[in-house]
């Protein structure tokens, strides 16, 4: 039986991310006019590279300011006629850069891959080649440093015109009236925009690695990108949109194992957790009235419970009606005329149901199917380490130690069921995860514009 002393002793071993065995040290560059959705960009490459398992920091330029005295500026801070001011900006953009390395030379110092994003301007093809020739220096003592370019160019009016107001809530403009910040940061913009050379191959050369996104995801250009991080960055990238939409989460039911105090496996829902479903169920139909939406899409994952619960949101129509079992052919939509469906998925007004693996709760790995006691006897280290930090705890996989006996392949592990997570933290083994609510009530996300 595997415990505690056979994972510090080596006997067994706990999965890697996939992050901390190849390494990539990357740096991303971002250029951009102000209000083009650079940091909204930076940050949901932070989240994201963290949440797969690649150690990410951001490292602001305009925060650097700030820090230097210099919140609070007006427009003609930015004139690149102002020289002083230019070479104050400079400086202190080259100073955020070599704090940026030197994070990724420490974290990646015992191996492994991490990011970081330079969240500036970068605006000249100037500043640009510093920024370069500062990565190819630190790339001398280390080859596996990248540098990537994340252009943001926004044209559309309505999206420019609503980043513009939300720039007046920064630090910058504390406290001042609106009116006249919104015009100092038009002036800001139009400094910028005297200079201002997007990305292209002619100026910045054919080696230069970047991805151009135009109005948040309407188009995507990229070239020499490469590498897994770089790759992770690119699919995140087109996958940004600003449409509006409500996403609810929801807690499953009760389970079997829940009542036993057993931790993950597959179990299907208690009676408890079938009054919750249903519960649940009306709770969003009253929610899809309220707010005259359209039925929801039900997202859930492989397991028995989530299978259970979403056909309870699935058997009520938004409507209120409950499926029948046939309609007749004149009262079917057109949807269900060409699906062939019978009319048994209410039509246009049915809830869809999407049933995927990677909705399942976080893997339990070698706790998987055990009691908290059995925890707490086999792995005291890891029951400790889940009981004081359940938001970053992650599961261990421990391979099982083979018999004398056994043949090799006996050191893979079965098919993990899944432990509900949270956050993912930077340094932890990574899985998928979904996030999860309090089961008494639903919360509603809204999506913001950059």
């Amino acid at each position: 039986m595997l415990d505690d002393r056979d994972a510090r002793c080596g006997v067994g071993m706990f999965t890697q991310s996939v992050y901390s065995v190849f390494q990539e040290r990357v740096v991303i560059a971002m250029v951009g006019l102000p209000a083009r959705g650079k940091s909204y960009i930076s940050k949901a490459i932070v989240r994201y590279l963290n949440f797969v398992g690649c150690p990410t920091q951001l490292f602001n330029a305009g925060n650097m300011r700030r820090q230097h005295g210099l919140a609070g500026t007006d427009a003609s801070f930015f004139d690149p006629a102002n020289k002083s001011a230019q070479d104050a900006k400079e400086a202190m953009a080259m100073d955020c850069l070599d704090l940026l390395l030197g994070w990724l030379r420490d974290e990646t110092a015992a191996g492994g891959s991490a990011c970081a994003i330079l969240d500036a301007t970068n605006t000249t093809v100037a500043r640009r080649r510093k920024v370069i020739q500062r990565c190819k220096r630190e790339a001398e003592n280390d080859g596996g440093l990248r540098l990537l370019f994340v252009e943001s160019v926004t044209d559309d009016e309505v999206i420019l015109n609503n980043n513009f107001r939300m720039k007046l809530d920064n630090e910058d403009y504390i406290g001042a009236d609106p009116a006249a910040a919104l015009a100092d940061f038009k002036a800001r913009v139009a400094q910028y925009e005297k200079v201002y050379q997007p990305v292209c191959d002619e100026t910045d050369g054919e080696e230069t690695r970047y991805v151009k996104i135009t109005d948040a995801g309407r188009k995507l250009v990229s070239k020499n990108v490469e590498g897994k991080v770089q790759r992770k960055v690119q699919r995140l990238l087109g996958s940004i949109h600003l449409a509006p939409r409500k996403i609810w989460l929801a807690l499953v039911g009760e389970t079997h194992h829940s009542t036993e105090g057993i931790l993950g496996g597959d179990t299907s829902l208690t009676a408890e957790g079938v009054a919750y479903a249903r519960g649940v169920s009306e709770l969003l139909l009253s929610r899809e009235r309220e707010g005259g939406s359209a039925p929801a899409t039900i997202i859930c994952g492989s397991l028995k419970r989530y299978v259970a619960m979403a056909e309870i949101l699935c058997a009520t129509s938004a409507d209120g009606e409950e499926r029948p079992a046939k309609r007749a052919k004149a009262e079917l939509c057109q949807n269900c005329l060409r699906r062939g469906c019978g009319g048994e998925c209410m039509g246009g007004r049915r809830r869809r149901l999407m049933v995927i693996a990677s909705a399942n709760e976080l893997s339990a790995g070698a706790l998987d199917s055990l009691t908290q006691t059995e925890i707490q006897q086999r792995f005291p280290r890891e029951y400790e380490a889940r009981k004081s930090d359940k938001f970053n705890y992650r599961c261990a996989h421990i391979l099982p130690r083979p018999s004398p006996a056994a043949p090799r392949r006996a050191l893979t592990t079965a098919p993990p069921q899944h432990q509900f997570g949270h956050h993912t933290a930077p340094h932890q083994h990574q899985h998928r995860r979904t996030s999860t609510i309090a089961p008494a009530r639903l919360h509603q996300h809204h999506r913001t514009r950059p």
